[in-house]
């Protein structure tokens, strides 16, 4: 990555994508790949699944520079990009769904390991909708923001964040 890269903001590095410059578009890449990577594994809810759908985002911003507006945020166009690749996914059913441990020091992790799995069960009983919009808030997105995103309304964005929430707790609270 360039100097040049390094320093300029996602929408300049984007006007440089829509351009076809390839360092552009491996510094946006590296710049994003891990939160996209990390958005899509809690929105699929499968390792697999999140793979696939992150390489497709990628391709897709590329194959759909064009579309970008210069003069909007990169970020939100790009979380749009992933949701909609990812709502695309074959969504798990909850009964196939294991999750495998971390190991920190060679030991793994149980009460972390618990907890991500009572949230990533939680998450799969939400329709793909509701999953969608209260990662997009987790991921610190306004409700302005996640209506632009979806086409549906601020009220309504904030309303689906607040329901996605109670099904969460209600889920935690059963386990």
């Amino acid at each position: 990555m360039t100097a040049r890269s390094e320093s300029a903001s996602d929408e300049d590095l984007m006007r440089q994508v829509q351009r076809e410059d390839r360092p552009a578009y491996d510094a946006l890449y590296a710049r994003w790949a891990v939160p996209i990577y990390h958005f899509l594994g809690r929105l699929t809810l499968s390792v697999e699944q999140a793979l696939d759908a992150h390489q497709e985002t990628w391709l897709r911003v590329f194959r759909w520079r064009h579309r970008y507006d210069a003069a909007r945020p990169f970020r939100p166009w790009l979380y749009t990009v992933a949701a909609n690749v990812g709502r695309d996914s074959r969504r798990p059913r909850p009964d196939e769904f294991e999750l495998q441990g971390e190991v920190s020091s060679g030991e793994l992790e149980l009460d972390r390991v618990e907890t991500r799995d009572l949230v990533l069960k939680a998450l799969a009983q939400l329709g793909d909708e509701e999953r969608s919009v209260l990662l997009l808030r987790v991921e610190g997105f306004s409700f302005e923001e996640i209506a632009g995103m979806t086409g549906l309304s601020s009220a309504a964005a904030r309303k689906r964040v607040s329901r996605a929430r109670q099904r969460i707790r209600k889920v935690l609270d059963d386990d």
